[in-house]
This record gives structure tokens, sequence and C-alpha cells, in this order.
């Protein structure tokens, strides 16, 4: 038996109602899913493969009205139809689509929860996190390249602002890049706190991320005002900072050391200091290791090393030379000493070698010393401060660290 047309026509709009009154459910699911669980919502909304989720209901609410018209005719078979007639589903539709279009806007101005930037089939709806970072200023080096690359990768998909306590190259260069940032001189802590308690009232943070013994200061300052969750990240061994200098050891160093006391989650780049903080008392159940990321979207290619170490430090090197190479500040806490000792015992088995210190520091004069005290001095070459740091670890045969 073959079923009417219209009846056809009602099933298919039954069907099509209810494949989108699913997908409108599965949004609200990942709207208040996101609000009250702080997930990712593109994790739960891979299945979803609309481009537009104001598309998606007006298509489901166009669908509903016409559903209801064709129950209406149905119940009112008689019915004048006048010109007019069209216009009231319209208006039902304008209206249902402009009470779509708040609730998106609603989702993105109280929650932060965008929705339409990105679709979810393409890991759209990420819930956006206002993240406070707060630093020295003078970070050289490793934790320079850290906390630009991480505050850079943050901002892509949240709302980041990054306080620098010293004016100078690291919070200019991070201004270049378009990142949000913040100077409070360090005068001293207490108004560096007002500063930044006034920041928080305006930023209103969701998390606080400090780096470095001044901004650790300020972050346990602050966590007694206002109750945010505050985390550091322990870039090295606090009581070995300050190395070379008792002044700074025994006053910023002790200062340091008891605000990591009032942190609530720690961030070590290395499992040495992960287990360092557990045996002097910190809680592992507050502890994440991260190590230092590398960004790798421009590899070098097409490099010529010779050529790049003649131009740089007019040094001849041949095809047959083991180049070894670290990068690091020259300063007691990086231990470069022991570096170049052990380099002085294996260029005795194989002298085709050649040892570069990409690095400046109070501590070259003394390392100039001991190469020449080894013998060693024709086969080191001290770089001095090397940016871009890629070319000179791709012209490296072999990446030393010390620890």
């Amino acid at each position: 038996m073959q079923m009417p047309p219209a009846v056809v026509h009602r099933l298919t709009l039954v069907l099509l109602f209810l494949l989108c009154r699913l997908y409108v459910l599965s949004l609200w699911f990942a709207v208040w899913g996101s609000i009250y669980s702080d997930v990712n919502v593109s994790k739960i909304n891979d299945f979803h493969a609309f481009p537009s989720q104001k598309g998606v209901i007006f298509v489901f609410l166009w669908i509903k009205i016409r559903i209801t018209a064709h129950s209406y005719d149905a119940a009112h078979p008689r019915r004048r139809k006048t010109p007019h007639s069209s216009l009231v589903p319209i208006s039902y539709l304008f209206i249902s689509y402009l009470s779509c279009c708040s609730l998106l806007f609603f989702a993105k101005s109280v929650y932060n929860i965008d929705l339409e930037t990105t679709p979810p089939c393409a890991g759209g709806w990420r819930r956006i996190m206002r993240i406070l970072q707060m630093m020295g200023g003078g970070d050289v080096g490793g934790a320079k390249t850290h906390i630009m690359t991480l505050v850079q990768a943050l901002s892509e998909h949240n709302d980041v602002c990054l306080v620098s306590f010293r004016d100078g190259p690291f919070p200019k260069e991070a201004a270049a890049r378009g990142l949000n940032v913040k100077v409070f001189q360090y005068v001293n802590p207490f108004t560096c706190r007002n500063k930044v308690l006034d920041l928080i009232d305006e930023f209103k943070p969701e998390v606080i991320h400090t780096h470095g013994s001044k901004a650790n200061l300020i972050g346990a300052m602050v966590r007694a005002k206002r109750k945010i969750p505050l985390m550091t990240t322990v870039h090295s061994d606090y009581r070995l900072d300050y190395m070379g200098s008792p002044l700074k050891q025994y006053t910023f160093g002790t200062l340091n050391a008891i605000a990591l006391r009032f942190m609530d989650f720690y961030q070590p780049v290395a499992d040495r200091m992960a287990r360092a903080l557990i045996t002097r008392g910190f809680d592992p159940e507050h502890m994440c290791v991260i190590y230092n990321g590398m960004d790798f979207t421009e590899p070098v290619q097409n490099f010529d090393r010779t050529a790049y170490i003649k131009e740089q430090w007019n040094v001849d090197v041949t095809d047959d030379e083991v180049l070894c190479g670290i990068a690091a500040r020259l300063t007691a806490v990086k231990d470069i000493f022991t570096c170049v000792r052990g380099f002085a015992g294996a260029v005795k088995e194989q002298p085709n070698m050649r040892l570069f210190l990409a690095g400046d520091g109070e501590d070259e004069p003394k390392l100039r010393r001991l190469a020449h005290d080894l013998g060693i001095e024709d086969r080191v070459v001290f770089c001095g401060w090397v940016s871009p740091i890629d070319k000179f670890f791709a012209s490296m045969d072999i990446n030393l660290l010390t620890c």
C-alpha cells in the first residue's frame, strides 16, 4: 500500500525535526557541560558536522514551524487562506532566530564559551580562560624562550595577560609579538602587589601562573588577598639560584623558598627538579612535570654550517671535525666548568673535537682561564650571546647539557 504524498512529506519533516532536536540538545549539553565541568567542549562534539550553530538552529525552528503549520491545516481544513497567512510563521521564525543569536552571545559574554569562531567539527567550541602570567622580566636563555613560547601559544585560544616586573628586551619583544603585556617596575613588593591586585580586579583571571623568585613572591602575597588558583613553573633548583651572590641568595632566595610553600600547583621542567621538590616536602599530587618545549614550525634547511661558523665567529672547521655545543648562561648555577673539564678529557682521545659555548655571564673570564690551564683554549670557542639559536644547534654534532 502506497502512502499518500502528504503523509510521506510529514514523516520526512518529523524525521528531520528529531535529528535537529538531537543536535540542539547536544549543543545545550556542550554549553552547560563546559560551564560546570571546565572541559574542552570540542572533545564531546566531534560528531557535529554543521558549519554554523545558528544555521542549524534556524533550520530546526523552520522545520518546527512547518510541522505546526501542517498540523493546523489538518485541524482546520476549511480555513480561509489570505495573503497575510504566511507572515505569522515568518515572524515566529525571525523572533526565534534572534533568540538563538542571544543564546550564542550569552554563552560568549557571560561564560567565555566561543561557539562560533571555529566549527566543532574542526576542533572548535573551546572555553576561553583568562590567565595571568607573571615573570621577573630579566629572564634570558631557556627561561625566556620557555615563557615566550608558552604565552604566545596560550594566547591563541585564551585571554592571557603577561606582567613583567622589569622593563627591557623581554616585555618589548612580547609586545612586538602582539601579546598583552603590563610592566610594573619592582620598586618594592608591596607596591607591586597593589598594582597586581588592581589588575586582577580588572582582568579577573581564573588562574595565576608565576615564573621566578620575584613573581613567586608577588603571587604568594596576592593569593592571600584573592582566592585564585596559583601555580608556578620551577625552572631551576631554587636553592642554587643566585649562587655566587650570597646577599641575593639569603634575601631573594630565602623569600622565594618561603613563597613556594604557598603555591597551589607546581610545574617542574625536569624530573630531577620534581624529585628534589618531593624530597623537600612538596606534595607530589599537586605537581606535574612539563619539559621545555621547542618550536619546530620552521626547521633549518639547506644549511651550510662551515659558512655559518666562519661568518659568526671567524672559525674554520672541517667536515671531519666533531662539533660539541652548549647554550646556557655562563653562571655558577649552570656549572659550565664541569662541561669544560669533561670536554678536556674527551678531546685527548678524540683530537678532532671542538667545543662551542653559546652564552655570556660573569663566569666567562674564569672559564677562559680554565680552558687555558687545561691546554684546550684552541679547541674551545666562546660564542657570546647567540640569537636566534636554531642555526647554532643545527651546526652542532653533539648537544651538551650539565646538571
